[in-house]
């Protein structure tokens, strides 16, 4: 009898033990169903907004970025053959300079390469700003930004397109500097002795008017 009380303790021990382990594992599964619920509600959620837009490379052949995530309303516009998906905050204007995008599997230019060509665009930059008169200079100090787009061809770097903008600088004078800057720059040329042929690469430039 006492042996028969001792094994049926042991059994009722045991079935509490086991319903304690079953209850503590419902509990942790619906405690992990909780935390994949949240998982999945995050991935909805907008990603914070970055203080550069986001390009793509050539507008025409990529009409279309994807959908923006929910509660973002970014503005979408192109820039020469730069689509561009402006995250910035606030009243901003447009880009007028296209980015530079250089994918990572693209050649490379040597900057000592870089600096020869920009430095015959200083030279343009220089004479075609002799004819902007004092007045049309604000207290900042004014300047020329842009971007020219080069090929190479039988170790012949050539500049073959030009888009500049000036800053600092109002009146008349500012749509015909413009258009002398861009029209001079295209078709300079400087030797690129140990370059491949290259179809396009663009550089960004920037220089002080004095």
């Amino acid at each position: 009898m006492r042996n028969a009380l001792l094994i049926g303790g042991l059994v009722v021990v045991a079935l509490v033990i086991a319903l304690y382990f079953a209850m503590k594992k419902d509990g942790s599964a619906a405690a992990q169903g909780q935390a994949g619920e949240t998982g999945s509600g995050s991935a909805v959620v907008a990603p914070p907004r970055t203080s550069a837009p986001s390009v793509t490379p050539g507008a025409a052949e990529h009409p279309q970025l994807p959908q923006p995530a929910p509660g973002e309303h970014p503005k979408d516009y192109v820039v020469g053959d730069i689509r561009v998906r402006d995250h910035r905050e606030g009243d901003n204007k447009p880009l007028d300079i296209p980015p530079n995008v250089h994918p990572a599997e693209a050649a490379t230019i040597p900057s000592t390469l870089t600096h020869e060509i920009s430095q015959q665009v200083k030279t343009v930059v220089l004479e075609c700003a002799k004819s902007i008169p004092k007045e049309a200079r604000t207290d900042e100090r004014p300047r020329v930004e842009g971007q020219i787009i080069i090929a190479i061809k039988d170790h012949k770097l050539t500049i073959t397109k030009s888009t500049m903008q000036l800053r600092n600088v109002s009146g008349e004078s500012v749509e015909p500097t413009k258009q002398c800057i861009e029209s001079k720059s295209i078709g300079l040329t400087n030797p690129a002795a140990e370059q491949g042929d290259l179809d396009s690469y663009s550089i960004n430039v920037s220089y002080a008017i004095p």
